[in-house]
């Protein structure tokens, strides 16, 4: 079985690894001189762009399959999978994953056989002794060159708007898997079709100039970077990914009983993916309680309640997870919660009022607040679509004192494509309004 993994400092050709966790072993195998694979030339450029709707799709867009390798990556200590887990995936925003992964031809190593403590434990049926001291599988293959990923967040701020800027991605960008052409096109276009859209954009780099393993950037920032990758990376490699292979393949005395191990892999792949489902209904509830203005009216102590307990089922099966990559022997795992998304409450889904129908209003500062009035319709709308309101009052020749006029000025970029800046509106008790 050979497996890629992610590139740890202490890794050498040879060191054995234990798949279930990360760790390092000792080099368990002897090996004729290390040599760059003859079937390679140049270097590999691949640009990957995917709209990702769940943590799931985050961790496999980026080259980490949870259902294979989650558990390695999770407890390793992976600086990749780390990123991934503070991105902080919620479904209320749309996110987009653009990577581009520069590759020189691989070194590998070949002859391998078994050095003589290694083979003497298995001889001697001591496998779990095998395992502890070499692992279950063993350092091939190293890769270097470098690696980009960019999680680009856009901003919503009702269900209308995110189909909306969803339609606008697909229209303008071309996803999938391509070469440097797929970068430069990606550099052309995302800039032009992303124009008055609120976007934060955070990056994981690995190799090429100004090597830096997390950083927030810009957009601009991020499309330089891409187009400069592939020379800075020529320039300043750095080894980023291996190929594990499995003992069996080697001339046993032997052979281990590897069941086990498979079984408990299978365990932890399924510790992965309910871990996926509870963090992010976590980051869903987080996202509702700092945007409650975005969503209807709810019980906060209920749900409050409820996300104790989703809480508590995943440290559950995070504490089960962790004594059985500990001990394969005590993989025990728990069943997760299914989490109930029908308690979070539904986003508000405000339209712009007719304001040209005739109606009653007095404009009494009591009323910009209550939603069931036309002026605080109209505060919540702009206030809804990211706009800054400012109140003032004056009377018209000292006369008028229910004459108010309601400033509004930017405040997110979305809200260029409902008002100009510093555009006024006045509301008055004329049963009228009207931009100034």
């Amino acid at each position: 079985m050979n497996a890629t993994r992610e590139f740890n400092p202490m890794m050498d050709f040879g060191n054995g690894v234990d798949d279930l966790n990360g760790n390092v072993r000792g080099k368990g195998v002897t090996y004729s001189a290390p040599s760059s694979d003859g079937s390679f030339s140049g270097q590999t450029v691949r640009f990957h762009l995917k709209m990702i709707e769940t943590v799931d799709d985050l961790k496999k867009s980026m080259g980490i399959d949870v259902s294979v390798s989650g558990s390695y990556d999770l407890f390793s200590g992976s600086e990749k999978f780390s990123f991934t887990e503070q991105s902080n995936f919620h479904a209320y925003s749309i996110f987009l994953v653009a990577g581009i992964t520069v590759s020189n031809p691989p070194t590998i190593i070949e002859n391998e056989a078994l050095t003589t403590s290694a083979s003497t434990l298995l001889a001697n049926g001591d496998n779990k002794r095998f395992r502890e001291e070499f692992g279950d599988l063993y350092v091939k293959e190293m890769t270097s060159g470098g690696e980009l990923w960019a999680v680009l967040e856009f901003t919503t701020r009702t269900d209308s708007d995110k189909v909306d800027i969803t339609n606008r991605l697909s229209a303008g960008l071309q996803f999938g898997v391509g070469g440097v052409d797929a970068s430069v096109g990606f550099a052309d276009s995302i800039q032009r079709i992303t124009q008055n859209m609120q976007i934060s954009v955070n990056v994981f780099q690995r190799g090429g100039a100004g090597d830096t393993a997390k950083m927030s950037i810009s957009l601009p920032e991020l499309v330089a970077k891409i187009t400069a990758f592939p020379s800075t990376v020529k320039a300043s490699p750095v080894r980023y990914t291996v190929s594990l292979q499995d003992y069996l393949a080697l001339d046993l005395p032997k052979p281990p009983n590897f069941v086990q191990i498979q079984a408990a892999k299978d365990s932890l792949a399924k510790f992965m993916q309910d871990r996926a489902i509870l963090q992010q209904f976590l980051s869903d509830v987080d996202y509702v309680e700092t945007h409650s203005d975005q969503f209807e009216p709810y019980d906060a102590s209920a749900l409050t309640v409820y996300v104790a307990k989703v809480a508590k089922s995943l440290n559950d099966i995070t504490s089960a997870a962790s004594n059985c990559v500990n001990d394969i022997t005590k993989c025990q795992l728990v069943p997760a919660m299914v989490v109930d998304r029908s308690l979070l409450p539904k986003r508000l889904t405000l339209s712009m009022p007719d304001f040209a129908a005739a109606w009653e209003l007095d404009g009494r500062k009591d009323q910009w607040g209550d939603p069931s009035t036309n002026v605080g319709r109209l505060v919540a709308y702009l206030q809804q679509q990211g706009v800054k309101i400012e109140f003032g009052e004056f009377g018209v020749g000292g006369t008028n004192p229910h004459h108010h006029v309601v400033q509004a000025f930017h405040q997110t970029p979305e809200a260029r494509t409902l008002l100009t800046a510093g555009m006024k509106v006045s509301i008055s008790s004329g049963n009228e309004w009207a931009p100034d």
